[in-house]
């Protein structure tokens, strides 16, 4: 193994710096966005400051809050073109965000921080479990888990999972009951979000690891692969095709085969903590904690190259705080690191073809880095795979 000291070079990536996030605040006079959803072709972001609208793919935002008795939104919900907000209590809006009235009757515990909607059925977590209604918010019933945090809901109509403190519990009978469903679910901490996409259910905990279950929560297995684990939540999923984007405090992720591995996607993306992501159309947005919101056009991401199989190449420590080592089952052929905005930090091209290199990080500065690593692809030095992984120097 031999030990490299990258040289020093500000240019453009060409590979992982090909598209980058966009920043599109216009008229949004709140960075700090808790939301986002699409209804049709339009944009609802839920701020400190109100709910905004956008009619053109986030170009422009205007606010639409009249009704709301309170402006501070916790999150927002849709089914159809039902647009449901939690600020203190619930709102409900049946015209495109003109105007929203209050339904909260019922709804013994006003603080709503998760919802899971499915046809008639809504679901709202509490600080004190789980409420349903099932006539667009107009009444509400306590729906068990009471006197627990439901930090996140999942429903597809016939199984309802809740993420807490505890664990993931599952009700196959809309809240009537309460079962955990939680072996291997190795790592004892809070479940920050959950995702069902076909027979596949994700949850996400408040330090950064990312579990699956194919069987209801009957079994769970790790699925972090890729992801880098700094004590950061994952806050939301989004889904396109097979593409599924895990966004939280560190920046958004892409799976391209149902979670069992994970590359950044965040080139551009200035404000890594990602509260909410949401696809319109031919892009996906993330709404950020302090930088607004941002868009990218899916087809950039989900074009990214990676080796066929990344778990034949491990790059440790991560975090790294003077210098980290890349092993690879095939030879490395380049290394370069890049910052988030994609200037080329560090750059070493001539390697002797080995398959273990170490980089000296020890003269950059402290933040996120990106490294692309260009390998053999099938043992030719004329056939490449470059993959893409993220580096925290502390």
């Amino acid at each position: 193994m031999k030990k490299i000291r990258l040289t020093i070079a500000i240019i453009f990536a060409s590979v992982i710096c090909k598209s980058q996030w966009t920043q599109v605040n216009n008229g949004l006079t709140a960075n700090y966005v808790t939301s986002i959803i699409n209804v049709g072709t339009n944009l609802f972001a839920g701020t400190n400051f109100g709910i905004f609208l956008s009619t053109d793919n986030g170009n422009s935002w205007t606010a639409t809050n009249t009704g709301l008795t309170n402006t501070n939104v916790l999150l927002l919900g849709t089914e159809g073109t039902n647009i449901f907000a939690s600020t203190i209590g619930m709102s409900l809006s049946t015209n495109n965000g003109s105007n929203w009235l209050p339904i909260n009757t019922g709804l013994t515990n006003d603080t709503v921080i998760s919802l899971a909607i499915s046809g008639n059925k809504i679901f709202a977590g509490t600080y004190k479990g789980v409420f349903l209604s099932t006539n667009n918010g107009s009444t509400w019933t306590a729906a068990g888990l009471t006197g627990i945090n439901i930090a996140s809901l999942a429903t597809d109509g016939v199984n309802t999972f809740a993420g807490t403190s505890g664990g993931v519990y599952l009700s196959a009978n809309d809240g009537g009951s309460w079962a955990p469903v939680n072996a291997g679910l190795t790592i004892a901490s809070r479940i920050q979000s959950l995702g069902i996409f076909g027979t596949t259910v994700f949850a996400g905990n408040s330090t950064g690891f990312l579990f699956t279950s194919s069987n209801n929560g009957n079994n769970w297995a790790a699925a972090s692969n890729g992801l880098i684990a700094i004590g950061s939540p994952i806050f939301s999923f989004a889904k396109s095709g097979t593409s599924i984007f895990a966004g939280g405090g560190t920046g958004v992720f892409l799976s391209t085969n149902n979670g069992n591995n994970w590359i950044t996607v965040d080139s551009g993306l200035t404000d890594m903590h990602v509260q909410q992501l949401a696809i319109n159309g031919t892009d996906l947005f993330a709404a950020t904690y302090g930088g607004g919101i941002f868009r990218r056009p899916l087809s950039e991401m989900t074009s990214i190259s990676e080796i066929t199989n990344p778990e034949s190449l491990t790059l440790y420590p991560n975090p790294a705080t003077t210098s980290f080592t890349i092993e690879s089952t095939n030879k490395i052929q380049s290394i370069k690191v890049v910052d988030i905005i994609c200037n080329e930090i560090l750059s070493f091209d001539k390697l002797r073809m080995t398959q273990s290199e170490t980089v000296d990080v020890s003269g950059i500065a402290k933040g996120i880095y990106f490294v692309q690593i260009t390998v053999d692809s099938a043992g030719s030095p004329t056939n490449k795979n470059v993959i893409n992984k993220k580096i925290v120097v502390q």
